[in-house]
């Protein structure tokens, strides 16, 4: 996740108070034994737990990875299966060499549901009123901050 995205995800947050955004290389225990370092992750509001080291042992409501030629697997395999058993609600892999985020979403019978989009909005249910263009989250975007945040405020209003 790049830039506009990025930011306009802190924005999010912060404006409705729906928790507080990590960026890599903070770690967090996903499992028992099982530590991870997501590159963008949001954690509830309140107090972060945190064990030896600054490890964050609170549960994130919404992670993000960026997938490389070298991690895709990793990313749309091993971690979703870790973070589907932790019981991470919502979970975002950008593959920026397809273009594509695959938003993988919890479900109640434990695993994911994987939806894979290729442009428009993609919509969080983990964070009700959080989106982005998948645009927004390419190596190049094509929108800047300013514009990206009043197109989510648009968007909310539709």
């Amino acid at each position: 996740m790049r830039g506009a995205g990025v930011t306009s995800l802190h924005l999010f947050c912060e404006h409705t108070a729906s928790g507080k955004v990590l960026l890599g290389p903070a770690t967090l225990l996903v499992l028992p034994q099982v530590v991870r370092e997501p590159d963008v992750f949001v954690l509830p509001a309140g107090p972060v737990e945190e064990g030896p080291g600054g490890l964050i042992l609170t549960r994130p409501r919404f992670v993000v990875e960026v997938a490389s030629p070298l991690t895709r697997r990793i990313d749309l395999e091993d971690k979703a299966r870790e973070y589907a058993q932790a019981g991470i609600p919502e979970y975002w892999v950008l593959d920026p060499d397809e273009p594509a985020l695959y938003q993988h979403l919890l479900e109640e019978k434990g695993g994911y549901h994987r939806q894979r989009h290729t442009q428009g909005w993609v919509w969080s249910r983990a964070l009700p009123g959080f989106g982005m263009q998948v645009t927004w989250m390419l190596p190049k975007p094509q929108m800047d901050l300013t514009s990206a945040w009043e197109a989510l405020q648009r968007a909310q209003r539709e």
